[in-house]
């Protein structure tokens, strides 16, 4: 970020130079010292460090360039038209980049909207599961998306696991996803994991899978199915 001083008529030459802003939103200046414009615009930020100098500057005006506006960005994925990086300037909510990326509506067959959700990912790795109708109709968990999240829309369909994987939940699914996908979605498998025990639950039927022999080549993959449960047992050893 470039900042640009002026005291009337007067360029202030010490303080026109460029500044880091870190993740945080924090940029460190001459005489004012650290100032947060997380989630301002650049007319805001500004603002905001013109008000500041009021306190050394007489009538300071302050014009503000940000070189690289695509160091804030968002991944928006899915059921969207337009798949991609979205880059954020300022606030933006989930509704806006949904927005912006053209949202897809899934019809079933009665010509009723399908149970469609949004994942929306953060970058510590949480995960939000957010019904899109709701979030439509009532703006539920309309929320200020924030560097590094990505935002995932599926077309509701989903499978679930749990035991020893490092982020158990439900994960969106999609047609070919094998039990090795699943684990990766989940983000690999903890220590502990018995490889070798690890079952998929679907419907009364209860299908044991040894993951290891497929890492190893020894067997196929094994294709999961919308709603099936996988269960990562725990080594006895």
């Amino acid at each position: 970020m470039t900042i640009y001083v002026w005291s009337g008529d007067f360029i202030e030459r010490d303080m026109c130079k460029n500044y880091k802003v870190f993740d945080s939103g924090l940029v460190q200046l001459p005489l004012i010292g650290g100032i947060n414009i997380n989630d301002k615009t650049v007319a805001q930020a500004a603002n905001v460090i013109q008000v500041e100098l009021f306190k050394f500057i007489k009538e300071p005006i302050v014009h503000v360039q940000v070189q690289q506006p695509n160091s804030q960005k968002v991944g928006v994925l899915g059921d969207v038209k337009n798949p991609g990086v979205l880059y954020l300037e300022g606030t933006k909510t989930l509704l806006q980049a949904l927005a912006e990326r053209g949202l897809n509506r899934r019809k079933k067959g009665s010509g009723a909207y399908a149970a469609q959700k949004v994942h929306l990912q953060r970058k510590d790795g949480s995960v939000t599961i957010i019904d899109l109708e709701d979030l439509l109709t009532n703006g539920t968990n309309n929320v200020l998306l924030k560097n590094g999240d990505t935002v995932f829309v599926s077309d509701g369909a989903y499978v679930y696991i749990n035991g020893k994987v490092n982020r158990a939940g439900a994960v969106p699914f999609r047609e070919g996803m094998t039990v090795t996908d699943a684990i990766a979605e989940a983000t690999g498998y903890a220590a502990g994991a018995n490889l070798r025990a690890v079952y998929i639950v679907r419907g009364e039927e209860r299908i044991l899978i040894d993951v290891k022999d497929i890492f190893q080549g020894k067997a196929p993959d094994v294709a999961l199915k919308n709603g099936d449960r996988l269960f990562v047992e725990e080594s006895i050893w």
